[in-house]
């Protein structure tokens, strides 16, 4: 039974890494789109990230307007990040694929004598390796930190009291003294009375 359980398992991991496989093969295929798609998908990642830690946070009652403008914030800091290392995992699957690119890429290193200096392309393609671990890693961080500076113009809008950034600051269409459709707030000539 143990030995059965075992083959299912190993037959699951070998599908899901041939899944894998074959998405990361169309990914090397255009690393721009694989860049655009890191970069749209660590936007999202920011941007509800921020949202959902600002609602569930004990300091609640903050305008809609500044939720969204810390929510884009940490989106687009985070976006550079998800492309880097989306575009880099891609650029690693089609090196590691392609003779021609690779061959291409280490020309790159030739020194002053003609040879490639294996050194140096050795470290470049250390470097390359751990890219896409290292800006997954960093998307929480560069997030964080564009929620802290949409939160900072947040609190400049805020004290110049542009409405909907802070709290109850939505202008309601309603209040009699806003508003020139309402009754209250309609221009009433003065009447004069005659004796």
């Amino acid at each position: 039974m143990l030995k059965a359980a075992r083959e299912k398992l190993g037959n699951a991991k070998e599908k899901l890494a041939g899944k894998y496989g074959q998405l990361m093969d169309q990914a090397a295929a255009n690393p721009s789109a694989a860049a655009a798609i890191g970069a749209a998908g660590a936007l999202g990642l920011g941007a509800a990230g921020s949202l959902v830690g600002n609602l569930v946070d004990a300091e609640q009652g903050e305008g809609p307007l500044r939720l969204l403008t810390e929510a884009a914030n940490a989106g687009l800091n985070a976006a550079p990040l998800g492309a880097l290392g989306l575009g880099a995992a891609a650029f690693n699957r089609r090196l590691a694929t392609n003779p021609a690119l690779y061959q291409q890429f280490a020309e790159g290193f030739r020194d002053s004598s003609g040879m490639v200096n294996a050194s140096k392309l050795d470290q470049a393609l250390q470097r390359m390796k751990y890219t896409p671990a290292a800006s997954a890693a960093a998307i929480p961080l560069a997030a964080g930190l564009g929620g802290m500076l949409g939160g900072g113009t947040s609190n400049m809008y805020a004290s110049m009291g542009v409405p909907g950034f802070n709290p109850g600051t939505i202008p309601n269409p309603e209040d009699p003294t806003l508003s020139s459709n309402s009754e209250g707030a309609r221009y009433k000539a003065p009447t004069t009375q005659y004796a």
